[in-house]
């Protein structure tokens, strides 16, 4: 009984604890832009941009493609596509520096897809933005239609350590 006694007590602490602890930081998506395009069959490609930033001030490039469509009563539906992303860049506006990449690989048979990079710490002050460039789309429900090659850009962020980023004008 005594062991028991001990058992449940250990679970209940550990209960407790876990029931108390502060929830998870959520990621944060400064610099978001999100654009669309219809086709002439009325398919919509919509692709957003952002730095997605952890609790850990490490941000990294996001790039994600939606496929929607109007039907003929005008309601506005997902529909599948093939997602060619193009190529991803990242850029520290303040020292320069940018890395891209271009191997970024297609979703086939989707209606959403994300593409991320990889993290990099943020350093004060620093000015960054991000860019999908040459990125396109086959939609299913047209008669195969092929999207324009299009390039979309985030807005400029500049990180603040321990603050809250500032916001600037779009890119590109």
């Amino acid at each position: 009984m005594r062991k028991l006694l001990l058992v449940f007590l250990a679970m209940f602490s550990v209960a407790v604890a876990v029931l108390n602890a502060p929830p998870a930081a959520a990621n944060t998506y400064p610099g978001l832009h999100q654009q669309d395009w219809t086709s002439p069959y009325s398919d919509v490609l919509r692709a957003r941009i952002a730095i997605e930033v952890n609790d850990q001030g490490q941000g990294r490039f996001r790039f994600r493609i939606l496929c929607f469509r109007y039907t003929d009563t005008g309601d506005f539906v997902p529909q599948l596509c093939d997602m060619y992303p193009g190529t991803a860049h990242w850029y520290d506006l303040t020292t320069g520096a940018h890395y891209s990449n271009s191997n970024l690989l297609p979703d086939y048979a989707s209606y959403d897809s994300t593409w991320t990079g990889t993290y990099r710490t943020l350093q004060n002050n620093h000015v960054y933005a991000v860019k999908e460039s040459n990125f396109n789309v086959q939609f299913y429900t047209s008669p195969g239609y092929i999207s324009n090659y299009h390039t979309i850009c985030s807005y400029k962020v500049t990180w603040h350590t321990g603050g809250t980023p500032t916001i600037g004008s779009l890119y590109c």
